[in-house]
């Protein structure tokens, strides 16, 4: 689930879970504890993290930029409210949110490599042998 951020244009946020040890990797603390009083630079990192699934080659620096840049903007974003986006994205993800009854998205499972000629269909599995002789004279 994308969260929409307007910075210098209308931006996506994902966190996914590249997104997350991505943010992880680079905060000083656990994102719990982040939540209680974020940085500005906790929220550099984590709109970075959330952003560059969009466009990979964004960096830490551009982001600082963009929101400096929005911050100057009379109409722009606060960084309370930057961080509101980030919590709610993050939130949207689900690893953190309440749990609903809702059967969660999965991934197409790819149909078995054996059946498109890629893979000679294997010998039957081996009878294990018994290492133990077996005294037939008892």
């Amino acid at each position: 689930m994308e969260v929409t951020i307007t910075l210098d244009i209308v931006r996506r946020l994902r966190f996914d879970v590249n997104a997350l040890a991505d943010a992880d990797h680079l905060l000083r603390c656990d994102l719990a504890e982040v939540a209680r009083a974020p940085r500005v630079s906790d929220i550099r990192i984590l709109l970075w993290a959330g952003l560059k699934w969009e466009d990979r080659r964004l960096t830490l620096e551009q982001v600082g930029l963009l929101m400096g840049a929005d911050l100057k903007k009379p109409d722009g974003l606060r960084l309370s409210e930057m961080w509101q986006r980030i919590d709610d994205a993050i939130t949207a993800a689900g690893p953190f949110g309440p749990s609903g009854n809702a059967e969660p998205e999965r991934a197409p499972v790819a149909p078995p490599l054996s059946g498109n000629g890629l893979l000679k269909p294997s010998a039957p599995p081996m009878e294990s042998s018994d290492s133990t002789p077996t005294n037939s004279s008892a």
